[in-house]
């Protein structure tokens, strides 16, 4: 008997012991096996891990950044900033970034964040607008009420413009929605928008909001602003309130802003955390950063243009006086085994009744990943988290003494619309492995981390960089990630050519 042959009994017998109502289905559950063959066998081939089950708690209190916003608008211009975001759907509606378009704001507010125009993924629940996740699947009636991380918004005077659209149920990377449309990329149409949050990131880009919320499982907020060239944030674990917010992965889930500027990001995550955007009593002179420049892994397997555009952001930022220095980072080839069998579990078990009674609701490729969850043993699924908990021993270790990991964002420029694999330093990988690669080790540690858009490839495609901190140090990362903002801007006002 061929493994193969093995693994469709296994899959086959193991749907008719738990009662699943479609074990023909098998050959499609093991060709998606072996999509995912790489991160079955990091998982299997990491070492004994010695540290207890991971566990990224809640934050007991994060520092304010005390950083203002700079998309704000008197609140007696509202009604006119909020009609041109609708003229501005209309006018590009080919992107397909919106799913639901919220009715103008009757008394606007002053506040932190006035006039700001905010989209919202339509898998946070916003006040009277279903919440359809981006799926047919789910019951379509009106939300009571926001999400308290909506809800902050507003009090802080944002105007909520819509929902937006999204990979099926946060459950891909690229927004290609067999229902709501694929996500067009305003930056290069013909690579992806990234996702989940394709319409958070394709919104912000197009300019038809200021910012956008959007939700980060294993680099959704993350991927879609690298891939169309604007500022993505996630935060610490539980930093935000996940609350009113449709899980996917329960113990990966982050819901962060994604912005044109770092301030905007740091300003809405003072209010959504509940720490008013006032100003801070931090000296402005931040001289004295060190970032960390892992000495493997991230950098092990990036093409050349990402390479490029990496090692150019860091001879500058060494010359500003910005030490960048280079550390060890063990483990981190196991970290897509552990993420793969925890998403997995946690998404099936999310998602079981669902995939049970109607899966023709959903499209094909989130309803196979749905499925082949159920098939992941418990104690993969335990080594997964004790791995967690030696990976982030690890990567606090690196940052002792030090403020931030510097890493690419994405290995590559964004992906073509319809790839199924890029090449990567001469070795073909999975489109999903590639766009996760450096941004999911942060949501299995649940650390704050943010992508800044860095250049672009020869094509024009966006470049992004990552910079990722302690967890509960989201206040700091954002105000070096302002700094090397700035610093980026400086030198690329002459074109990176």
């Amino acid at each position: 008997m061929t493994p193969s042959e093995a693994r469709d009994r296994y899959l086959t017998a193991l749907a008719a012991l738990r009662g699943y109502p479609y074990p023909e289905r098998h050959e499609l559950w093991g060709a998606r096996f072996d999509v995912n063959q790489p991160e079955l066998d990091a998982l299997a081939n990491a070492p004994d891990p010695s540290a207890p089950p991971f566990h990224p708690g809640r934050p007991a209190g994060t520092p304010r950044t005390g950083i203002p916003a700079t998309s704000l608008a008197p609140a007696h211009t509202a009604i006119q900033r909020f009609d041109t975001a609708l003229a501005r759907v209309s006018e590009q509606r080919q992107l397909n970034a919106f799913i639901g378009l919220c009715p103008p704001p009757v008394s606007p507010v002053s506040g932190p964040l006035s006039g700001m125009l905010v989209g919202i993924k339509d898998i946070i629940s916003v006040r009277d607008m279903p919440r359809t996740a981006g799926s047919l699947a789910l019951t379509s009636e009106p939300a009571a009420e926001d999400a308290p991380c909506v809800a902050r918004l507003r009090e802080a005077g944002a105007l909520i413009v819509g929902t937006l659209n999204m990979h099926e149920l946060a459950y891909g990377i690229t927004s290609v929605n067999p229902h709501y449309g694929t996500v067009v990329n305003p930056r290069a149409p013909a690579r992806i928008a990234g996702g989940s949050s394709g319409g958070s990131a394709a919104a912000v880009a197009a300019g038809i909001v200021d910012t956008a919320l959007g939700t980060d499982t294993a680099g959704s907020i993350r991927i879609p602003a690298a891939c169309c060239g604007v500022v993505g944030f996630k935060p610490t674990y539980g930093a935000v309130s996940t609350e009113g917010v449709l899980p996917l992965g329960w113990s990966l889930d982050h819901v962060g802003p994604i912005t044109r500027n770092v301030a905007d990001a740091a300003a809405m995550f003072d209010v959504m955390a509940g720490r008013p955007a006032v100003p801070t009593d931090e000296p402005d002179d931040h001289r004295g950063w060190t970032l960390v420049r892992p000495a493997d892994f991230f950098f092990e397997r990036l093409a050349p243009a990402v390479r490029e555009r990496l090692e150019r952001v860091l001879s500058l930022l060494h010359n500003r006086g910005i030490a960048v220095v280079e550390r060890p980072l063990p483990l981190l080839d196991h970290a897509a085994g552990a993420q793969f069998a925890t998403l997995c579990v946690e998404a099936t078990q999310q998602h079981m009744r669902l995939i049970e009674h109607h899966p023709e609701r959903l499209g094909e490729d989130v309803r196979v990943r749905l499925e082949i969850g159920q098939f992941i043993p418990g104690v993969d699924y335990q080594r997964a988290q004790r791995l967690r908990g030696e990976l982030d021993i690890a990567m606090h270790a690196a940052l002792e003494r030090c403020d931030a990991l510097v890493t690419p964002t994405l290995p590559v420029p964004a992906p073509p619309v319809g790839a199924t694999a890029v090449e990567v330093a001469g070795r073909s990988m999975p489109v999903h492995t590639a766009a996760t690669r450096c941004t999911a080790p942060f949501n299995l540690t649940g650390m704050p981390a943010v992508t800044l858009p860095c250049g672009t490839d020869d094509s024009g495609a966006p470049i992004g960089l990552q910079l990722a901190g302690r967890r509960g140090e989201d206040a700091r990362l954002l105000r070096l990630a302002l700094e090397v903002e700035t610093l980026i801007g400086e030198f690329d006002t002459g074109g990176w050519s």
